[in-house]
């Protein structure tokens, strides 16, 4: 995700950074879906019930990550038919980094994320997002800074495209390329992102993954 790009700056940038294989655009039939897919059309999604999240030491420097952290996962996690994501233990499927990101792209990235996947069956096996050490100071909470850029709301974005959602064109939505100062709409979900993720992993994928909830012993 990039901010806003100024004048000068008015480029769409891709970020999203996916191993093993490329990844082709859906087609018109599916723009709606924005869902990304290996070389061989293959709905690029994790076949597993629930996904770890751990936080490097140096991610928790950012004002209120765990709030943040859980609040996004909680978005995904309320639709209901995503694989569920969860904070904590050893196992991390997904990392939230912060400091190794160094992608030379114009405008420069507030936070990109890597998938690892099967080049076959399209199937998951491990998600980063990784933040920009050179926003540092420039990523808050927007809701009360409207100089910030949002760090939950850069969360939704990015977990998103951990699941398997590629870029959206539609203005409004979690996952559009870029965000602003102060813009909290990415905190929410719009109905073209429900429609991805649903199309993803709904009734009627390639596979039906249950939403499956830690229960206690």
């Amino acid at each position: 995700m990039v901010p806003h790009p100024t004048p000068l700056l008015a480029r769409l940038t891709l970020l999203t950074l996916v191993a093993s294989a490329l990844v082709f655009g859906s087609s018109s039939a599916e723009a709606d879906a924005n869902i990304k897919r290996t070389a061989r059309g293959k709905t690029i999604r994790w076949d597993r019930a629930i996904l770890h999240v751990c936080l490097s030491d140096a991610a928790r420097a950012l004002p209120r990550i765990d709030e943040h952290l859980d609040a996004a996962m909680d978005v995904w996690n309320d639709t209901g038919v995503t694989p569920f994501f969860d904070r904590g233990g050893r196992s991390c499927e997904v990392e939230i980094d912060y400091g190794r990101g160094r992608v030379a792209t114009t405008p420069l990235p507030l936070a990109t994320s890597t998938l690892t996947y099967d080049r076959t069956t399209g199937e998951a096996s491990l998600a980063e997002i990784v933040f920009d050490t050179r926003y540092a100071g420039q990523l808050g909470d927007a809701a009360r800074n409207s100089s910030a850029y949002d760090i939950r709301g850069i969360l939704v974005h990015e977990l998103g495209h951990a699941l398997g959602l590629d870029e959206d064109v539609l203005p409004g939505t979690a996952m559009t390329t870029t965000t602003g100062r102060g813009e909290t709409i990415k905190r929410a979900l719009a109905a073209a992102d429900q429609r991805a993720i649903r199309r993803l992993y709904g009734p009627g994928a390639e596979a039906t993954v249950a939403a499956a909830r830690p229960t206690a012993e």
